[in-house]
């Protein structure tokens, strides 16, 4: 008798719910995502953001090198939007909370750019924007 011929069962089933959780949270996710695209701005990857990651890697908005880059679009795009007189409210949204610092967040209400690290709060807010 194999000891742990019993266990191949268990092991399928287990994979099987975990495949099946991951993939509700995929279609979650890709729910919100489609909740927030009517508002969304997708950002070029433009020089200026690219030579401004330096600067915000040494005040440390974020430790990631991706994020960096992420923020920097973002901050070029505020800078370029404010001086074209567009002042309308934004909001930059995250799934992880600890991607960005206070300081991060601090830099973006500069421009009337609100962080949100929940689809739901920032879905929440372009509804009570839109009403």
């Amino acid at each position: 008798m194999r000891p742990f011929a019993g266990m191949v069962d268990v092991l399928e089933t287990a994979l099987s719910a975990l495949r099946n959780a991951t993939e509700s949270k995929i279609a979650l996710l890709e729910e919100k995502i489609r909740d927030l695209e009517p508002a969304a701005v997708y950002l070029p990857l433009t020089h200026n953001a690219v030579e401004s990651v330096q600067v915000f890697r040494a005040i440390r908005v974020t430790s990631g090198e991706d994020d960096l880059l992420i923020f920097s679009s973002v901050m070029s795009d505020l800078e370029d939007r404010q001086e074209a007189g567009d002042v309308s409210p934004s909001i930059f949204v995250t799934r992880n909370s600890r991607d960005f610092s206070d300081h991060a967040r601090s830099l973006l209400s500069i421009y009337s750019c609100d962080l949100f690290t929940s689809y739901d709060a920032a879905v929440g807010r372009l509804r009570s924007e839109l009403s």
